[in-house]
């Protein structure tokens, strides 16, 4: 069964230090088969992690690296399904900037 892949990446600010990296994979009848929803920022020419929605192993994933840099939560009970991805994707669109303070505050205290 071919996979396709659809990858996007765009700015959450004009600065584009912070970005939203969002990843689809469907099948050929366009049903999805997995996702990625991912907040980058980059300072100093590092790039970090902030905020992963993900649909690996077969189970809907949640990592906040805002609150610890292993972090990861699963929620077996949530389905694959599109309006997951979007419900996940707008989290971070809506709250990027807190995630990513919270993460600045916690692990980036040198840059503040």
């Amino acid at each position: 069964m071919p996979v396709y892949s659809y990858r996007k990446t765009k700015p959450l600010n004009e600065e584009l230090t912070d970005l939203i990296v969002t990843e689809q994979l469907l099948n050929e009848k366009r049903k999805l088969v997995n996702f990625v929803v991912l907040q980058l920022y980059e300072k100093n020419g590092k790039i970090y992690e902030i905020k992963k929605h993900d649909f690996s192993e077969g189970v809907y994933n949640v990592h906040e690296f805002y609150s610890s840099l292993s972090h990861r939560q699963e929620f077996p009970e949530e389905q694959l399904t599109s309006e997951l991805y979007w419900k996940c994707k707008k989290d971070i669109k809506e709250n990027w900037l807190e995630y990513r303070e919270r993460y600045r505050k916690k692990h980036l205290k040198s840059f503040i």
